[in-house]
């Protein structure tokens, strides 16, 4: 039947990118600022349907931005998490924060 098999790749492909998410889950405990692992993270996460898991791991990445000095890439990142979170309050106080410089 062409709607079990549809259901099946689904399935397959659900299961391949929770396995993906695992992995770069454990890259990013090693190294939290590997930004290719990050943007990967976040993109699988969001096909998954997780945006809560995508947002978590950018505003680990922003946090470790700011604190290597790198305010650009900080505000960015939490810019971005804004556009998938109008809400987000962490992003929200640290745009305003840098706002007001």
């Amino acid at each position: 039947n062409e709607g079990e098999a549809s259901e099946e790749i689904a399935l397959e492909d659900d299961q391949s990118l929770r396995l993906e998410l695992e992995k770069l889950a454990a890259m990013l405990k090693k190294d939290p600022f590997n930004y290719d692992a990050v943007n990967r993270y976040v993109e699988v996460a969001m096909l998954m349907g997780n945006t809560q898991a995508a947002i978590a791991q950018l505003l680990i990445f922003a946090k470790g931005l700011h604190q290597a000095g790198d305010v650009e890439g900080a505000i960015n990142c939490y810019e971005y998490i804004l556009g998938l979170a109008p809400n987000n309050l962490p992003a929200k106080q640290y745009l305003a924060q840098y706002a007001k410089q």
